[in-house]
């Protein structure tokens, strides 16, 4: 990152790796020539938890000099804690100052529901559903159904959530959306017809809690979530509202 493309000639001056809330911190610099004048280069590398951060700068005057130290003084290596999802091990954030009691359980919406005929009881519904745990993990469930078609669609997404004031971050880990065929054409789990992965959809919302309902509030619609509530928020209505999607199996 710094001795190739700079043309670094002298041996970089480096500091000690330093050990902080589990991660590994190494500092180095060096002296290059940037038309016809001296210049300086600077690498962080900052690595735990299987991630590793660089911050790099680059200058030819003192002048900023006390900008750059304030930005590298602002950054925060925070800590870390490992969740396992059967054997994939991964990391999310520790924050003791996180009260993530408000949304934890079971939230659930219907996009649409559409009856066909009412005296038959044709329909078709498209429904998604959050699980929140306790300890920062989260599932997610999205299930297409209609009379009309052979195959029912199902979404199953793990990962964890950080809060941070108003703020939910959705980092999924997992996703795969499968094709279940239905027996007798009734809305029911026949055979996995096929499974594939999901893109993995990180989220950042503004939430909050409206007469009992989780409202996500962001600029967009997502894949996950689908079509938008009213305006540009989703109403995730508390367990005892809505119908809990059932799992093949279950």
């Amino acid at each position: 990152m710094v001795v190739t493309p700079f043309k670094i000639k002298e041996a970089p001056q480096t500091n000690k790796v330093q050990e902080t809330n589990g991660w590994k911190v190494k500092t180095g610099e060096g002296k290059f020539i940037f038309n016809t004048k001296n210049a300086m280069v600077n690498l962080t590398n900052m690595s735990g938890y299987n991630c590793c951060v660089s911050i790099l700068w680059v200058t030819n005057s003192q002048e900023y000099m006390q900008q750059i130290q304030q930005f590298l003084e602002s950054v925060e290596v925070i800590k870390m804690q490992k969740v396992t999802y059967g054997q994939a091990e991964i990391s999310k954030q520790i924050d003791s100052n996180t009260n993530n009691s408000a949304i934890i359980g079971s939230w659930g919406k219907s996009n649409t529901v559409g009856q066909i005929d009412n005296r038959f009881g044709n329909y078709t519904y498209n429904k998604q559903q959050y699980i929140f745990n306790s300890d920062g993990t989260y599932r997610f469930t999205g299930k297409n159904y209609s009379e009309q078609y052979n195959e029912t669609l199902l979404i199953k997404e793990n990962g964890i959530y950080l809060i941070n004031g108003n703020l939910l971050t959705i980092n999924p880990q997992t996703c795969v959306i499968e094709a279940w065929s239905k027996s007798n054409g009734a809305d029911n789990y026949n055979k996995l017809k096929k499974s594939q992965k999901r893109l993995l959809e990180k989220t950042t919302y503004q939430f909050s809690l409206v007469e009992k309902n989780l409202v996500l509030q962001t600029t967009k619609e997502t894949e996950r979530d689908g079509r938008f509530s009213n305006g540009n928020s989703y109403y995730y209505g508390p367990s005892g509202t809505f119908t809990s999607i059932k799992l093949p199996g279950e």
